[in-house]
């Protein structure tokens, strides 16, 4: 029985050990109206149970609509390593409807859950999607929101890298 209890305690240490270093975006909003301030969440290197701080120099210009790349980098014992964070600058809308944060920059094979928006209360939301997470590239997620007569149509753009 001692045998068994050394040898389960020793799985979970090893198991819990992956010390792979893993480049790790933190959650943030990386789709914003034209004009509006965009605050950059980072990212970190994940080793183990230990995390380091990635650094960028890339800036998000506010007032142009369009894609901006932010290239995070951090050297850990003389290996570079890199993530990439995509954030979209799109037109602004006519009622108050948001995005709400979610990490929309992921790995191949990641799972991706969809944040959702805030919309005012008694809106018809739709929305329209085919993100495939097993495949590298830039998805949309579009939400059409009908509300008293208007309607406006938030785009989500989900990078899979």
């Amino acid at each position: 029985m001692k045998k068994l209890f050394i040898l389960i305690v020793f799985v979970f240490f090893l198991v819990g050990c992956n010390n792979q270093p893993t480049p790790v975006l933190n959650p943030g909003v990386d789709t914003i109206e034209v004009g509006n301030g965009w605050s950059d969440a980072g990212a970190r290197l994940r080793v183990g149970y230990d995390y380091y701080p990635m650094s960028t120099s890339d800036v998000v210009d506010i007032n142009t609509i369009g894609f901006y790349d932010i290239l995070y980098t951090v050297v850990y014992e003389e290996i570079e390593y890199f993530i990439t964070r995509r954030v979209a600058v799109v037109e602004k809308k006519s009622f108050n409807a948001e995005i709400l944060p979610g990490v929309d920059t992921l790995l191949v094979g990641e799972e991706w859950f969809d944040a959702g928006v805030n919309a005012p209360f008694g809106s018809e939301i739709t929305i329209n999607s085919e993100v495939d997470t097993s495949k590298p590239g830039t998805y949309i997620v579009e939400y059409i929101i009908s509300h008293e007569g208007k309607e406006v149509v938030l785009y989500r753009y989900v990078n899979v890298i």
